[in-house]
């Protein structure tokens, strides 16, 4: 699933502005992401379930660090 979504922050840079990131990026990634942006990922004490995307979305990284999703849709 594909949806809309708007990063804006002066941290980033030209080359990134207006540009469409593919891999997959889930409301988990947020939190670790933001912590990376602000460099306080040492000074978490529980373990989160995201992944840090800043990297990525920067185009540092050639492969994105989420490969999969998992889906749950509880029909019962």
């Amino acid at each position: 699933m594909r949806v809309n979504a708007l990063v804006r922050s002066d941290l980033l840079p030209l080359q990134v502005r207006g540009t469409t990131y593919k891999g997959l990026f889930h409301v988990t990634d947020w939190l670790p992401t933001i912590f990376g942006v602000l460099n306080l990922t040492d000074r978490l004490t529980v373990e989160l379930d995201g992944v840090n995307q800043w990297d990525a979305l920067m185009g540092a990284d050639s492969k994105a660090p989420r490969q999969n999703m998992v889906y749950n849709i509880d029909y019962g």
